[in-house]
């Protein structure tokens, strides 16, 4: 049996500890500001909006009366199912949290190449 690389097992270990400092000051520093969109990029917004409402209403809208179709799906889709699972709050959460997990992600990936 192959004896485990312990600096392997180091990375690893910071790798969770930055996903979860991330994951756990995402949540508890922003929230008791309503400044929490100053944060995101603004066009952020535009897909907040839709993933509300294509969660609470089932409807690609903006303003909750036209339909619309200017996004990218993939990243409304994954919005709106931060939506439709954690409400207006754990959004933010959840994108933060995947944001750290897609950076270290494409690093890994990048490190294995080289």
């Amino acid at each position: 049996m192959k004896t485990p690389d312990p600096g392997r097992r180091v990375l690893f270990d910071l790798i969770l500890a930055a996903v979860t400092l991330t994951a756990i000051a995402t949540v508890v520093l922003p929230f008791p500001s309503h400044h929490i969109l100053a944060y995101y990029a603004d066009d952020f917004f535009y897909y907040l909006q839709i993933a509300r409402n294509l969660a609470h209403h089932g409807r690609s809208t903006f303003d909750g009366i036209t339909l619309t179709n200017g996004y990218h799906p993939l990243w409304l889709l994954v919005v709106a199912a931060f939506y439709f699972c954690a409400g207006d709050q754990g959004v933010f959460a959840g994108v933060a949290v995947l944001t750290v997990a897609a950076t270290v992600s494409t690093y890994q990936i990048g490190r294995a190449h080289v």
